[in-house]
């Protein structure tokens, strides 16, 4: 005889499976409707940017133009417009490193992908262009951290073993003395480096961990304060940035005019033009908020998950050393000829067309990364690392 007991029990049992398979269901939708592709598609822009500045940098626009000239000026105006992508990186980095658990498999994961590109270049130079190709940079090559190949990378890293920490700090502080913290960060690491025009808190500029850490703090408080879901019009944001951006333009056109006449030289005038800068800073953090509360359509998801993954190696590709002086380094010097009114147009194309050649090779490093299970391979280190700690605890 069957037990009324038994069969009672096995119906909790399934009862159990169905609740808890409906509960999964329920959690994978909302973690579909709650990412956020708005801040995926800020990634794509910022790389955007980045290239920008290096076209501008690199590129040799701004050394080979005359300043108070129309192109020297509409180059610094796009570049000033983009000079907030590192900083939006890292903003990035604490708005969506706040509050989840860090994986060191992601970690191991980027230094593949750094190996990747070095170790691809020096090997295809060191057979197209062998004398080129020394020693040094191959070493460079294996061991980014020694010749700071990759500054971001290495900020990054050193950034991503204070994240839980940070993260804890966040958690554990009240609001009163996260805001103070946060307003010293900037009076010290952004107000008085601007107002004295010196590195006096030694962040190289916002070209270190140091900065980057900043940065974090302020994105996870971002995130944590949910500032970006209050009641206000999106475009707001959108306009600060601009005004930020145009206030900045002028600056530099004011102290160069002044510069001209009271001292008779033509100084470059970028005292608010930094990663530490004010309005830089102010430009970063209102496209934050602008790109969080935008809601993207179909169309544009699409858009958005083909490159937004392919941004790091966007990053990596124009930016490895030997691809860097073969393809970029002053060989942009010519755009200065171009009519006024193209130079603008000319730079973000080439933006465009390197970010797109990018998003390729990246796709083919994807494809060849999964036949070789590294992002397998990267978490197995994780774990055995784990077990050893464990071990010993």
């Amino acid at each position: 005889m069957v037990n009324k007991n038994d069969i009672c029990i096995e119906t909790e049992g399934v009862k159990k499976v169905i609740m808890n398979a409906v509960s999964n269901e329920r959690s994978k939708a909302v973690r579909k409707v709650d990412y956020n592709y708005g801040i995926d598609l800020l990634r794509v822009l910022a790389m955007i940017m980045v290239i920008i500045l290096h076209l501008l940098s690199h590129g040799g626009i701004w050394e080979s133009s005359t300043p108070l000239t129309i192109h020297n000026e509409l180059a610094w105006l796009l570049g000033i417009g983009a000079y907030c992508a590192v900083n939006s990186y890292a903003l990035i980095s604490g708005y969506v490193g706040y509050g989840k658990k860090r994986k060191y498999s992601n970690l191991f994961y980027l230094y593949f992908q750094v190996l990747f590109y070095t170790l691809t270049s020096t090997a295809l130079f060191a057979y197209f262009k062998p004398e080129w190709v020394t020693i040094q940079l191959v070493i460079n090559a294996i061991i980014p951290f020694l010749n700071n190949t990759y500054w971001y990378f290495i900020g990054y890293f050193c950034l991503f073993f204070f994240m839980p920490f940070f993260n804890i700090a966040l958690d554990t502080f009240d609001k009163v003395t996260i805001e103070k913290l946060l307003f010293t960060m900037f009076i010290i690491f952004s107000l008085f480096p601007t107002l004295f025009h010196s590195d006096i808190a030694f962040t190289n500029n916002g070209f270190s961990f140091l900065w980057l850490s900043s940065m974090y703090i302020t994105g996870a408080w971002i995130k944590k304060r949910k500032i970006s879901e209050m009641h206000y019009n999106n475009k707001i944001n959108l306009l600060v940035y601009l005004i930020c951006v145009i206030f900045t333009w002028f600056s530099k056109i004011v102290i160069e005019i002044l510069n001209l006449n009271i001292f008779g030289n033509l100084k470059d005038g970028t005292y608010l033009i930094s990663y530490t800068s004010p309005t830089i800073i102010v430009c970063s953090v209102t496209l934050l908020l602008f790109f969080s509360r935008l809601n993207c359509g179909k169309c544009l998801i699409k858009i958005i998950r083909f490159f937004a993954p392919a941004s790091f190696g966007i990053y990596l590709f124009h930016e490895e050393p030997l691809i860097k002086n073969f393809l970029i380094r002053n060989k942009f010097e010519h755009y200065l000829s171009l009519n006024s009114f193209l130079i603008i147009p000319a730079i973000i194309f080439t933006a465009l067309a390197i970010g797109l050649i990018g998003t390729i090779i990246d796709k083919i490093r994807l494809k060849l990364f999964n036949i070789m299970r590294i992002r397998q391979f990267c978490c197995h280190i994780e774990n055995h690392i784990l077990n050893i700690r464990q071990d010993k605890l």
